[in-house]
């Protein structure tokens, strides 16, 4: 049956905007590689040539100058005559020694690389991958665990300060990774005893940040597989953050049921996670984001509200009730 073009999704409007988004990894990769080469800590708050830079990069000077004329193009850098710096923006979110860094760009390039296998997965209709942090080992899982903290960090005073926390005596931060919200957390109610539970190799990259931070010995670690190992009992709140859009809808049921009998009577689960509409199709970043569970998980996926509802009956919660952050994700809280 032939149907009528729709209007209200018409956010390719010509071919010069159908070929701009088709090209559009060209800019991306780009940028990636330069954070890859360190470029713009190199520049750091200097001026520099292409053969200096690429001195300390390790490259060639030719395909440097290149790549640093690219990145002016794109408004990445400054260039005068044949010296290159950078923009106040790169200075501030792109060195690696400003407190603004950026520290998931490491991460992003490592996406890169497995979202060119999206058409197999597409084809095969799951990851061509396991769960990417237990896929993924060494350097490239500190830069996985690295882009979680710097994303937590900006969000996890927001997060907290929804959560009602007087009357919570012991939290469990499930799958907690570097430990950004059960910091958080303990900052809120220091008298509160605070868990993280996550896999061994994650805990160790954990005691780091927390050693870090000074929370080493305010805050008790668990290692384990949380769909195979028990991460305790007792709890008052269960937290969970970018957790189970990882995770099959049964699986994530299973969790649920399991987390339940984790809580004490009264106690509750909060949700933390991208919600998507219920035509699966807004917001762009969750649709998206979906492709990114698809390519880097056997089952992952962004859920709906309704999804998450049934989640939650059907690991006998009650109560649910859902709100939105400031970050485009939502909070989603029920009792046992």
């Amino acid at each position: 049956m032939k149907i009528q073009l729709k209007k209200q999704m018409e956010h390719i409007t010509n071919v010069n905007s159908l070929l701009e988004l088709a090209w559009s990894f060209e800019k991306s990769k780009t940028l990636l590689t330069a954070c890859e080469l360190d470029i713009f800590s190199i520049l750091g708050d200097y001026e520099k040539t292409a053969e200096e830079v690429a001195n300390e990069a390790g490259s060639n000077p030719n395909a440097i100058a290149r790549l640093m004329n690219a990145l002016t193009a794109l408004g990445l850098l400054n260039k005068e005559g044949i010296y290159y710096s950078n923009t106040s923006v790169t200075r501030q979110y792109l060195v690696k020694e400003s407190p603004d860094y950026i520290a998931s760009m490491a991460h992003y390039s490592n996406l890169y690389d497995r979202w060119s296998k999206l058409t197999e997965s597409v084809k095969k209709g799951t990851s061509m991958y396991y769960r990417i942090t237990d896929d993924i080992e060494g350097e490239k899982l500190n830069d996985f665990i690295a882009a979680m903290h710097w994303r937590a960090t900006h969000q996890a005073r927001e997060i907290v300060n929804m959560v009602y926390l007087p009357n919570a005596k012991k939290l469990l931060d499930l799958g907690g990774g570097s430990g950004a919200y059960a910091m958080e957390f303990v900052r809120a109610k220091p008298d509160m005893e605070v868990y993280i539970f996550d896999l061994p190799k994650v805990i160790k990259l954990t005691q780091n940040y927390l050693y870090e931070n000074g929370f080493m010995d305010k805050i008790h670690l668990i290692e384990g597989d949380y769909f195979v190992d028990n991460f305790g009992s007792d709890y008052d709140i269960v937290f969970l953050s970018s957790i189970i859009h990882s995770n099959s809808i049964w699986e994530n049921i299973e969790l649920a049921k399991k987390i339940y009998l984790a809580l004490k009577p009264g106690g509750q689960i909060i949700i933390h996670d991208y919600i998507i509409s219920d035509d699966r199709t807004k917001p762009l970043y969750t649709a998206l984001f979906s492709l990114n569970m698809l390519i880097n998980t056997p089952s992952g996926d962004v859920y709906t509200e309704t999804d998450v509802w049934v989640i939650l009956k059907e690991a006998w919660f009650k109560n649910i009730k859902n709100y939105p952050t400031k970050f485009n994700t939502n909070l989603i809280i029920a009792k046992k």
